[in-house]
């Protein structure tokens, strides 16, 4: 898992480096990602559990998806 971490950055770097338009903004985004997934899969790899449980916030934010849906009667989406 750790070999995954480190080669995934090594070719995150390599790519998004080499991209000269870039702005500040969409480094910003695509570094924040990149660190938060990162920080999830060394949470995963050493068993600390620091880190919330992103199927919780899913489940708690559930009731609101649910009411938005239903106020605004979007029939693309499927929340059931």
């Amino acid at each position: 898992m750790l070999s995954i971490l480190l080669i995934y950055g090594a070719l995150f770097l390599l790519v998004e480096g080499r991209s000269k338009g870039k702005g500040l903004k969409e480094w910003a985004v695509s570094i924040g990602i990149f660190l938060a997934a990162s920080a999830y899969g060394l949470d995963l790899y050493f068993d600390t559990w620091i880190l919330p449980n992103p199927g919780k916030i899913t489940d708690a934010l559930l009731p609101l998806a649910r009411s938005f849906n239903d106020f605004f009667q979007i029939p693309f989406l499927q929340i059931r």
